[in-house]
């Protein structure tokens, strides 16, 4: 087995796995009531990694030339580049407009030609997150100083 592999696509797994094992087994001195989301967050993480290390298992993957991982890290720049914006853009424009743009400028860099499915997938996401985390969590989302919030 080549290395690259093994950090490619068992590394994650177990990573993952052992993670939703932690969590699995930290969430013990939680109460009840509290105990549910964390609970099936870390269940949901170790059927996951399980998945991912079967589908793993069961691939072939065939190397590719150096100019797709050109591509690869380009891409992977892209995204840590707009990810550290949207965190320093976040206390400005606020969860709802920072994560819009975040969304839906990431799905265009990465290459998606169809701007109207796009936007639509941005606003899906961004709306569902808000009311996972606004109505049924009871969390306040950050609302950036131009819209009434503050620092």
């Amino acid at each position: 087995m080549k290395v690259r592999k093994f950090f490619d696509l068992y590394l994650p797994t177990i990573l993952l796995f052992g993670l939703g094992a932690y969590f699995l087994t930290d969430t013990k001195d939680i109460t009840p009531d509290a105990l549910i989301y964390p609970r099936a967050l870390a269940i949901l993480m170790i059927v996951l990694a399980a998945v991912g290390f079967i589908v793993a298992l069961l691939s072939y993957r065939r190397e590719t030339a150096r100019s797709d991982d050109d591509k690869d890290f380009k891409k992977l720049a892209l995204a840590v580049t707009a990810t550290v914006a949207y965190c320093g853009l976040m206390p400005f424009l606020g969860f709802v407009t920072s994560s819009f743009l975040f969304c839906f400028g990431l799905i265009c860099a990465l290459g998606y030609s169809r701007r109207g499915v796009a936007l639509v997938v941005s606003g899906t996401l961004v709306a569902l997150i808000w009311l996972g985390f606004r109505v049924l969590l009871k969390v306040p989302v950050p609302k950036g100083i131009f819209f009434g919030g503050g620092l």
